[in-house]
């Protein structure tokens, strides 16, 4: 899997499992899994999630993460006209 990849389906994944609270690596990990029928390893999860923290697109820690406001317009542009998961994700 390219890093690319990887980064839009963690942070698909990061959107998915914070639409009503914060979620922690388990969350995200679950959601991941349903996605890509495969769980990222703990390396994956958080090197993806640091990286989309730098990049001001998920904020949290101490394993409690949401989408920032630009993550969130990010997310809402992309599943404006679909909600399909194959979809969203490519």
């Amino acid at each position: 899997m390219t890093q690319e990849r990887l980064l839009s389906w963690i942070f698909y994944s990061v959107a998915l499992a914070t639409e009503l609270d914060h979620a922690g690596y388990s969350e995200i990990s679950i959601i991941a899994d349903g996605i890509n029928n495969s769980a990222p390893s703990n390396r994956e999860l958080k090197d993806s999630v640091e990286w989309l923290i730098k990049n001001g697109l998920v904020e949290g820690r101490w394993n409690n993460y949401k989408l920032t406001l630009k993550g969130s317009e990010i997310y809402e542009n992309d599943t404006r006209e679909t909600k399909l998961i194959q979809e969203v994700w490519n």
